[in-house]
């Protein structure tokens, strides 16, 4: 079946990937060019249209507007999602670490038995066990996956405006930007006329101020 990229709809809640990744489309993109051919996009008739369940890389790196699509029947929204978490688990791009976290609180919302996701996603009782503990916390009522760099907060109720900053973080351990910057300053390596890092290191020297004070108060060494 074809259908217009405009008439696909993105369900951020029954999607299982927590982030885009702009390197694996470049790459779809030059196999496509290269002769290959890609998998059609699947997608679930639902009552608010066609829902993208896989296949969001492939849509995106499809240059025509018009695509072939893979129309799939499913009950409700957790059912698709489920299959959506079982097919990009066993083949295509890996799911990331994040994005194990990513499936189990989307599939935690949807009121999945704990069992199901761990057949889903091909994990043990432990494993599953493992990542709430260490890699979830609580927004709003409802379990968050963490990236790296704030994984310490797992297992905490996270400020109502967690997202606004957590959904920009690239997910690298804080102490990796600290020291990739460290090397930088001192080697002597910034490019002191661009204009955007000028003013990036300006608001970093306010920002990293203003934190040092907070740690003096509060008595931290």
């Amino acid at each position: 079946m074809q259908l217009l990229k405009s008439q696909i709809v993105f369900d951020d809640a029954i999607y299982p990937r927590g982030q885009f990744d702009a390197e694996w489309v470049r790459r779809l993109k030059q196999a496509r060019a290269a002769g290959d051919s890609l998998p059609p996009v699947e997608v679930w008739k639902s009552a608010n249209g066609y829902v993208l369940v896989d296949g969001k890389h492939r849509l995106e790196a499809e240059p025509a507007e018009e695509v072939t699509v893979k129309v799939l029947r499913f009950e409700s929204a957790l059912e698709a999602m489920l299959y959506a978490v079982r097919v990009n688990a066993r083949h295509g791009k890996p799911l990331s670490p994040y994005d194990v976290t990513v499936c189990i609180a989307r599939l935690t919302d949807l009121a999945c038995e704990e069992d199901a996701i761990q057949e889903a996603l091909a994990l043990t009782a432990e494993r599953f066990d493992k990542i709430v503990t260490e890699r979830m916390a609580t927004l709003r009522g409802h379990r968050q996956a963490l990236k790296r760099s704030v994984r310490h907060l797992a297992g905490t109720e996270l400020p109502d405006d967690f997202d606004r900053v957590h959904c920009r973080l690239q997910g690298m351990p804080p102490a990796y930007f600290c020291e990739q910057l460290i090397l930088l300053l001192e080697g002597d390596l910034i490019d002191e006329t661009h204009e955007k890092t000028n003013e990036a290191l300006n608001r970093l020297f306010q920002v990293l101020s203003h934190y040092l004070n907070r740690r003096a108060e509060r008595g931290t060494p």
